[in-house]
């Protein structure tokens, strides 16, 4: 959760640098997307969605 929040901020930062055409922010927003690796935040998405597709199969 705590991950998803930071990708959240650095998207919306990285937004407001283009929009305001500040490089150091972007640096900074595309620094923070780096460091979380978003991969791993999409895989975790993948297992849960698979986890659910599992559930409700198994229920009909």
């Amino acid at each position: 959760m705590k991950e998803k929040l930071l990708l959240l901020a650095a998207a919306i930062i990285f937004v407001g640098s283009i929009i305001f055409q500040n490089i150091y922010w972007t640096a900074v927003a595309l620094g923070i997307g780096l460091y979380l690796q978003p991969k791993n935040i999409f895989r975790e998405w993948e297992e849960s969605h698979k986890e659910r597709f599992v559930k409700r199969k198994g229920n009909q």
